[in-house]
């Protein structure tokens, strides 16, 4: 029955006709956006291909990636530096004006929404001019 009905204190209730599913408790489950993060692939980080670079000259933009995982993503250099002059930014981007020379050896790594982690150890060689 669709319409106004009366409940045990007397008070009118709406009744629009809708039924749960057979087996089904009522009961609302957060756990489903839990659920497909768990089914996500595992984060991993492709390679990235830092090229040389040169005190005083801008260095051409790299854009890290990663597959897997629930994004969006968060990048940070987790050991090591990059050479003076470059920065990460938290969406993956490594830019900027060398500043010194030498070979720079550090770790990158992403962060993604269900806070997964995966990281790789690279370098960048800055030459001078």
């Amino acid at each position: 029955m669709v319409g106004p009905r009366r409940g045990g204190d007397g008070a009118a209730r709406a009744d629009l006709g809708l039924r749960a599913p057979a087996g089904h408790t009522g009961h609302s489950h957060a756990s489903g956006l839990s659920d497909a993060r768990r089914r996500a692939p595992p984060l991993t980080i492709a390679s990235p291909t830092f090229h040389a670079g040169e005190i005083g000259v801008a260095y051409a933009p790299v854009t890290l990636s990663a597959t897997g995982g629930v994004t969006p993503y968060h990048w940070v250099i987790s050991v090591g530096a990059l050479p003076a002059g470059l920065d990460l930014s938290a969406d993956g981007v490594v830019s900027g004006t060398p500043t010194a020379n030498g070979s720079y050896a550090f770790s990158v790594q992403v962060f993604d929404s269900d806070s997964d982690t995966a990281g790789i150890p690279t370098s960048v060689p800055i030459a001078s001019v």
